[in-house]
Order: C-alpha cells, then sequence, then structure tokens
C-alpha cells in the first residue's frame, strides 16, 4: 500500500521531514492530522515516558485524534531522521479517494486494535478476580468503575449494587474516605486505614484499605485504586491482647527506663538531625520562590524569545544572588524539546555558556514522584577537568494554559549544597514542591 502512495506524484506535497529529536505531534494537542511513516524511527511516548518505538514503513499514527476528532493521546518523536507523509485534517477525505485502500488498511488496524484491547482488559479482569484482595476503581469524581470479585465478597453487594455510587458508601466512616480522598487529590501519601463497614445482615467487619490517586499521562488525577482485606481477627485478637497487657507493666516499666537512657544517649544526634532538616527546608523554600520569581519574569519573554528583557531579569536577580549568596551557580532556559533558549551563568568566567540550540535532549531528567521538580546529574569537561566534573541541576516544566512550554533549569553549587545545606541530589530527592 506505501509503495503505491509513493509511486503517485501527488503525495509530493504531504511529504515533511523532521531531525533527530523533533515531535511530529505532541500530547494533548487540538490537531487530527494523519502521519504516515516513510523511512527513519520514532518513538511514542506518554507524558514523558517512551511506551514504544518503530521504524516499520507505513505505519500510521495520529489515527486516535482522528477518528475520534479528540486532542492527542500520546506524543511521537522522532529517534532518526524521519520522512513521514502528513495528511492535513482538511485534506483526509480528498486523499482516501486517491488512495482507498489507505481507509481499508486504517479500518482493519483500529479492528486489530480494538481487539488486542478488548482481549487485555479481559485478560487484565481475570487476573483482578483472581487476586485475594478485594480491588475497587473509582473515576475523577469518585464514582465507582470496576471491581473484582473479592470485592463483592468482602463488602456484601453486587457490582449492580454499586456500579457508578460513590466510594465512601462503601464504609460507615464516610468521612475518613472524603478526607482520604481530598488528600491523594492534592498529591499527599496516605497510610493504610482500618475502617469500619456494614453488610446487608446488620454485621460490621474491620476492612484494612489502602488507597493510591491514579494519574493520566499528563499527570492529571485521574482516579482511585482501592485495595482491601478483611481484618477482622486481627482487630479482634488486639482486643483481647489489650485485656491481658496489665500482666505485662512491670516489662513494660523496665522497657521504659531502657528507653529513657537510649532517649539521653540520642539527644545529641537528634538535636544535630533537627538543623540538617531545618538547612534543608530552608533550601528547598527558596528554591521554591526563586521558581516563581523566575517563571513569572521569564515565560513571556521566553515565549518571545526577548533576549534583550531576559538578560536584564537575570542581572537583577543575580545582584540579589551576591547579596545573599544563593545557591546557584547558572540558571537555563530550555524549549519544550529541551533545546537551550537561554544560559545564564552567575559568573561569565567559570564556564562558557551553551549556544542556543544546543540540546539537552540526552541528559536525563529524572522526575520525582509526587513532586514538581527533576534531577539532573551532570558531567562538564574543561581544562581542569578533563573526566568531567560532577554538576546537580533542578528543573521546573513551564506550563502555560495547561499546555507545556519549555523548562526552566537552575545549575546547584555542590559545594555549597553539601557545606550550608548539608544537601546532595539524595537530598534533593527527597524535597518536595
Amino acid at each position: 500500500m506505501i509503495e503505491d502512495i509513493l509511486n503517485n506524484p501527488s503525495v509530493e506535497e504531504f511529504l515533511v521531514d523532521f531531525e533527530r529529536g523533533e515531535t511530529l505531534c505532541r500530547e494533548g494537542e487540538d490537531s487530527q492530522d494523519l502521519f504516515i511513516l516513510v523511512d527513519g524511527h520514532v518513538e511514542i511516548l506518554k507524558g514523558l515516558q517512551p511506551i514504544s518505538e518503530t521504524g516499520e514503513k507505513g505505519t500510521i499514527f495520529g489515527e486516535i485524534s482522528f477518528i475520534l476528532g479528540s486532542k492527542r493521546t500520546a506524543s511521537v518523536r522522532a529517534r532518526s531522521y524521519v520522512t513521514a507523509i502528513r495528511i492535513p485534517k482538511e485534506k483526509i477525505d480528498d486523499f482516501f479517494k486517491k488512495f482507498p485502500a489507505l481507509a481499508r488498511h486504517l479500518l482493519r488496524l483500529l479492528a486489530r486494535c480494538l481487539d488486542a484491547r478488548t482481549q487485555s482488559l479481559f485478560a487484565f479482569k481475570e487476573f483482578c478476580d483472581q487476586l485475594p484482595d478485594a480491588v475497587v476503581a473509582t473515576e475523577r469524581d469518585g464514582k465507582i468503575v470496576s471491581w473484582n470479585q473479592s470485592a463483592e465478597m468482602l463488602f456484601g453487594r453486587t457490582w449492580d449494587q454499586m456500579h457508578q455510587h460513590s466510594l465512601e458508601e462503601l464504609y460507615e466512616d464516610r468521612h475518613t474516605i472524603v478526607e482520604l480522598t481530598e488528600d491523594l487529590r492534592k498529591g499527599r501519601t496516605v497510610k493504610e486505614k482500618v475502617l469500619d463497614i456494614r453488610r446487608s445482615t446488620g454485621e460490621v467487619r474491620h476492612i484494612a484499605t489502602s488507597t493510591s490517586a491514579l494519574y493520566d499521562g499528563m499527570g492529571n488525577f485521574a482516579g482511585l485504586l482501592s485495595l482491601s482485606r478483611d481484618v477482622t481477627e486481627t482487630q479482634n485478637i488486639q482486643r483481647r491482647y489489650r485485656r491481658f497487657r496489665f500482666w505485662m507493666f512491670p516489662l513494660v516499666m523496665a522497657l521504659c527506663f531502657v528507653a529513657f537512657f537510649l532517649l539521653l544517649a540520642s539527644l545529641h544526634l537528634k538535636e544535630s538531625s533537627r538543623i540538617i532538616d531545618i538547612k534543608q527546608q530552608a533550601l528547598r523554600d527558596q528554591i521554591a520562590n526563586d521558581v516563581l520569581l523566575l517563571q513569572s519574569l521569564l515565560r513571556d519573554s521566553a515565549a518571545r524569545r526577548d533576549t534583550e528583557d531576559m538578560e536584564r531579569f537575570m542581572q537583577e536577580f543575580y545582584q540579589v544572588q551576591t547579596k545573599t549568596r544563593g545557591p546557584y551557580t547558572g540558571v537555563l532556559l530550555l524549549d519544550h524539546d529541551r533545546r537551550v533558549i537561554a544560559d545564564y551563568p552567575l559568573d561569565p568566567n567559570a564556564r562558557k555558556p551553551y549556544a542556543a540550540g544546543t540540546s539537552y535532549g540526552g541528559i536525563p531528567f529524572e522526575k520525582i514522584k509526587d513532586s514538581s521538580h527533576h534531577v539532573l546529574v551532570v558531567y562538564r569537561t574543561d581544562q581542569e577537568h578533563p573526566g568531567g566534573e560532577k554538576g546537580i541541576e533542578i528543573a521546573f516544566e513551564m506550563i502555560r494554559e495547561n499546555q507545556p512550554e519549555g523548562w526552566l533549569v537552575l545549575q546547584l553549587d555542590v559545594d555549597r549544597l553539601a557545606g550550608e545545606y548539608n544537601a546532595d541530589e539524595t537530598a534533593l530527592r527527597r524535597l518536595q514542591f
């Protein structure tokens, strides 16, 4: 099929080329253009996570948003020099008339995808039904959309009785579930909780429940996944144990004395740990404030590529940093493809700034769980460090109207991090923004 299309002279107007690292289509874009791979390799990403790659000639992508008229569900990026056929939305009907075999091929492709998805969902449901724990999944509004057979037995309710009902209806203490859901929406970690349920017979059971937030490819809250198990017998044993604990009073007193002496011995260590925690919290607060300031100052200028405005804002920012001895050695602005827009080292004599357009794509951006920052560990070579000097950087994605615009990268002074904040890359990974 692809050869028949390429042999037709009229297809030349649809041929487009992409350099390695360029994005053919971006997740979340409101575009329904259709692409056919002619040459090269591409990778498909959900969010920042690669999920597959292909170099098969004739591969079609962009068909989901074309068929549904929706935004892109994934990003496609060139892993090599790529040639593709790009069919604009408004010309797809005419293209299908010229090449009806393409329409039939697209229908077969969608049928295979639907069959594979159906088989996967069936296999996943079969897997969940084999789990001993009760599995309950909800949408973002808290309505139940899926659960397994163990959940039916544990809660004593049928699927028809709970489908599209709220999760809190399962529990006696609904307020706790509402608070738990709100904490998860805000990105907080929630520990396992023991909650009570009441079955239709009136019997009350104690249920240990672990709940996690589900996110879509763009990192947006999509719902909840709850795993529950019956711990009624365990709770009953604990209550019986508490009835006899007074027999352990002498032992408890002895342990208290031991703990008291251990506490006295560890006071110095605890005080040192408290000081370290305060220093790292101060580092986190300063970075958070500086990121908010820099993004507000530079976002519009970076979008316009107004180097004069960006230079003026950075001079003002560095004047403050010089007085307060901030933890930075430089600030980088990258576009959404991680290419340098501008590089502003604090000391221009310390290193040569990166030229505009330099790619940062080869440096891993380590996403920190439940936080908005990424930690980068880089090695730069110079005359004094031919083997590469270790550097630590922290990156924040700049977003406008839910669309990624680029990256703000803060280059950190490794010696000052260790000397003044007792921090390294491990400590940076523990920070939350």
